[in-house]
């Protein structure tokens, strides 16, 4: 399944989405469902703790700074912390109030930086390889997904869905780190919101 696929089938979870049961523990699954046919079904979820997001979330620090926010949460989880006004002016060049268009985010998530503390890494952004599979088996392993919807991008750090005994898997609540003000910063995503997913990049931290 590629991305295409990827987000294309989360539109199938929105009946889910609006009568999902509350999440198990992260990295938990139901007892399965059993139908008469053999098929079955259990109900899963998976993400990163929230004692431990607590330490690495952040707020927007301009009203278009939502991306760098993110960035800098998904950096902070690899143990990297950068100013969100660095990330902005090292992709526009200057310290201005912008969003940032996808091309420009996965530059971002794509090059080397020196953190607070002088240590150098690199991040390494995907696109192309995100799908509901690779974004279960990233949360197992606590590496936070950025996503957009609607103008806005949060960091995904958990997900409860259904799976089936031949290996189906259909998503149906999306838990993220909002880095605008005025919102909880753990939240789950609406209905409207994750049909209108256009962008998801998996990261991964490198010490250089």
């Amino acid at each position: 399944m590629n991305r295409r696929q990827f987000l294309a089938g989360l539109g199938t979870g929105l009946v889910g989405m609006a009568t999902a049961p509350a999440l198990l523990a992260e990295g938990q699954c139901s007892r399965p469902m059993t139908y008469p046919n053999g098929y079955s079904l259990r109900q899963c979820s998976v993400g990163i703790p929230s004692h431990l997001m607590r330490f690495v979330a952040a707020r927007q620090q301009n009203s278009q700074w939502c991306w760098a926010a993110c960035i800098q949460m998904v950096f902070r989880v690899y143990g990297y912390d950068l100013p969100q006004e660095q990330l902005v002016a090292q992709t526009w060049g200057r310290l201005v109030n912008m969003p940032a268009y996808p091309g420009q985010i996965m530059q971002a998530l794509n090059r080397s930086y020196i953190d607070r503390s002088g240590r150098r890494f690199r991040a390494s952004g995907d696109v192309l390889s995100v799908n509901v599979n690779t974004a279960i088996a990233d949360l197992s392993n606590r590496s936070p997904l950025i996503v957009g919807a609607l103008g806005h991008a949060t960091v995904l750090t958990g997900l409860s869905y259904t799976e089936s005994n031949i290996g189906e898997r259909q998503v149906s609540s999306a838990i993220v780190r909002d880095p605008w003000p005025g919102k909880p910063s753990r939240r789950t995503l609406s209905p409207e919101e994750w049909a209108n997913i256009n962008f998801a990049a998996r990261v991964r931290c490198f010490s250089a």
